[in-house]
């Protein structure tokens, strides 16, 4: 095993001239996985390992957990600490005379990697980001934990998100969403937001979505559209200050739906400018919502046929990212904006709600919106 210099005094991990300095219980917990290594343990086990005479929650392992990952970052060829679903964590260790790949050493490399995933991810392909967390080992790299658990999104187990063993504050940004999609009231999902937003705790990135295109998107399913104008303008404004370009053309499109309930002339305008950065930027996701944006228009001017095609269009793109919670995301979107447009009888929406009811099915979503509706709160 790949000998470490722990130094008890200090509260100090050394290896290779490299050291780094820990707060006690980081410590304790850390030197206590080191002493067992490549074994699971349960939290209420670390709990008693390292806090035997405190009265500490299961939290408080995940907490530390969490700081630790992020402090031993620097070291992750060699150990890193993983989540083991249902059970609770171990530290991984590489054997001293265990072969280490090459390119699991070569910075320049695997930051190369970390870009062309972070790409398909902007891309919005889903499969290919699958296919290259599958060939971890063979390509000699390893995903953050954040992607070790988007991939189970990807794939539709959206109940990776009430897994305990990860900390709150990794899942928090989707359960958020996926809570407020399952309930299928914006005002619910609207409060939620603006509840996780007041803690401030989320991870900045995060935040920034969540305040500059999900909850647009709930301000518009509840025709809140004066509300949902002033956050795309601000999100616009962040855009352009921070140079967040990747952002762009998303909020753009959420602004074509806020520009239909106003303005056609406004909104036929910005699906021009939205069509001709495609042409660039070809992204999946935001290639869908352009569709269904389309769609809309066209069924604002009676021109139902045409609308119908391109959110059918929009859909089938969508479907193509191989991104569960991204399509239920869009069919509840077109639910919504349908039953803004047409009659409660049309068949479209009924195609459309049918649609999200299946899935709900398939996914027990009653009692996965009751689950993530439990640990939300106790949060609050």
């Amino acid at each position: 095993m790949i000998n470490f210099y722990l130094d008890i005094n200090q509260f100090q991990i050394s290896l290779g001239g490299k050291t780094i300095t820990l707060l006690p219980k980081e410590f304790a917990l850390f030197q206590f996985l080191y002493n067992h290594p490549n074994q699971g343990f349960s939290r209420e086990a670390l709990l008693n390992a390292v806090w035997p005479h405190e009265d500490p929650t299961d939290r408080t392992v995940d907490d530390h957990i969490y700081r630790l990952r992020k402090k031993l970052k620097c070291w992750r060829d060699y150990l890193d600490i993983e989540t083991i679903r249902g059970l609770g964590y171990r530290l991984f260790v590489v054997e001293q005379n265990g072969v280490i790949l090459p390119s699991i050493k070569d910075i320049e490399f695997n930051d190369q990697f970390k870009k062309i995933f972070s790409k398909y991810h902007l891309f919005g392909q889903g499969e290919a980001m699958q296919a290259l967390a599958d060939q971890q080992k063979i390509l000699g790299v390893k995903l953050d934990p954040f992607y070790t658990m988007y991939m189970e999104l990807i794939k539709g187990n959206w109940k990776i998100l009430l897994d305990e063993t990860i900390p709150f504050w990794d899942r928090a940004y989707f359960m958020i969403i996926l809570y407020g999609l399952l309930e299928d009231d914006p005002v619910i999902g609207i409060k939620m937001i603006q509840k996780f937003l007041q803690k401030n705790e989320l991870e900045l990135s995060r935040k920034w979505e969540l305040q500059a295109l999900d909850l647009v998107f709930f301000f518009i399913w509840n025709r809140q559209f004066d509300r949902a104008c002033v956050q795309v303008e601000w999100a616009l404004k962040m855009v352009s200050k921070h140079q967040i370009e990747n952002y762009h053309l998303s909020i753009l499109t959420n602004q074509v739906f806020v520009l239909l309930a106003s303005s056609l002339g406004d909104a036929e305008e910005k699906l021009n400018e939205i069509e001709t950065l495609l042409m660039e930027k070809p992204y999946l996701r935001e290639s869908s919502y352009f569709e269904i944006a389309k769609g809309i228009y066209h069924m604002k001017k009676n021109e139902k046929e045409a609308g119908k095609y391109c959110i059918h269009k929009g859909m089938q793109i969508m479907k193509t990212t191989k991104f569960e919670l991204q399509f239920f995301h869009a069919v509840t979107h077109v639910c919504h904006l349908l039953k803004q447009q047409v009659r409660e009888n049309d068949e479209l929406l009924i195609y459309y709600q049918k649609l999200r009811i299946d899935i709900m099915r398939k996914l027990n979503g009653e009692q996965l919106k009751n689950s993530l509706k439990k640990q939300l709160i106790s949060f609050l």
